[in-house]
């Protein structure tokens, strides 16, 4: 059981009182922000999470990776597991039991994500940004997430690298990940990084 309260004022002065419990804060989508996580450490595989920033909430949209950032982004699916492995965080979306890898496309320097079946470009890198409510940064690679209702999943992945309201996340828990899932997602890792070892092998980097 939880307790709610609210803070609100009232001429110039600060109160704290109860808040009555309203299950539709805790629709589908919602990210809440009652146990966000505050460092990169207390990220755990067995627990997936929703993953928000100012401008929206990140999810799957037709096997995209989307944000709310805009009207007509509709999540299927938005819980996410930030699988660690051999200190390598890779993202994976617990519904579609799929990761979340960098698409090959590229317009000008800009990048989506989308569903994979293996862990290739599925990796990403955390960082800190300004604190507060939204302190993550998310990286594929070198590029940045970066939300932003401009672009039709309403985010982007590329170089932009100034910290705003639209690449400082949030990470609240949202369910838990059994077992069963974390051997699959760590086998299905090892399985990806065997075959990559027998390409390069087979075909040397940078032979044609």
């Amino acid at each position: 059981r939880h307790d709610y309260y609210e803070l609100s004022i009232s001429d110039g002065k600060y109160t704290l009182g109860p808040k009555e419990y309203n299950p539709d804060d805790d629709a589908p989508g919602d990210v809440g922000g009652e146990d966000a996580l505050t460092t990169i450490g207390q990220i755990r595989n067995d627990q997936a999470y929703t993953i928000s920033c100012e401008r929206g909430v990140l999810g799957i949209q037709n096997g995209k990776l989307v944000a709310t950032s805009r009207d007509d982004i509709t999540l299927e699916a938005n819980q996410f597991v930030l699988y660690k492995y051999n200190e390598i965080y890779y993202l994976y979306n617990l519904e579609n039991e799929s990761f979340v890898g960098l698409d090959d496309n590229e317009t000008e320097g800009d990048r989506y994500a989308s569903l994979t079946a293996t862990s290739v470009k599925a990796n990403i890198s955390l960082g800190y940004g300004y604190g507060g409510d939204y302190p993550f940064t998310i990286k594929f690679n070198d590029l940045w997430l970066n939300v932003y209702e401009g672009y039709t999943p309403g985010l982007v992945i590329n170089n932009y690298d100034a910290l705003d309201e639209g690449n400082q996340f949030k990470l609240v828990p949202a369910g838990e990940v059994t077992v069963a899932q974390q051997e699959s997602i760590k086998e299905r890792i090892e399985e990806t990084q065997k075959e990559s070892i027998i390409l390069t092998t087979i075909l040397p980097l940078g032979t044609e």
